[in-house]
């Protein structure tokens, strides 16, 4: 930022290259975009493979599953402590 002086010695600062400002910014929304599609495509994935047979994980595991498909969160409940460790966490939280 440059500094001009104006009477009685007052600083006048001019704006900074408007057109500079925003690539700068631009640029900075596409990485932080980009980031968040980084650090999201895990979670997808796994949300994803909840809906789909262990088969079907390692077949296509980038094809978009049947949703309908709930059977793995029925053996969660009732083939391991998930519900009592839920509690757990619930209670302590």
């Amino acid at each position: 930022m440059s500094v001009a002086y104006a009477g009685a010695g007052q600083p006048v600062r001019t704006l900074p290259n408007l057109a500079g400002q925003r690539l700068r910014a631009g640029l900075v929304q596409i990485l932080l975009i980009g980031n968040s599609l980084l650090m999201l495509y895990p979670i997808a994935v796994m949300v994803f493979s909840a809906f789909k047979p262990t088969a079907e994980i390692y077949n296509s595991p980038f094809s978009i599953p049947d949703f309908r498909e709930v059977g793995n969160f029925a053996r969660i409940l009732t083939e391991t402590s998930f519900p009592t460790y839920l509690a757990n966490s619930l209670l302590v939280t």
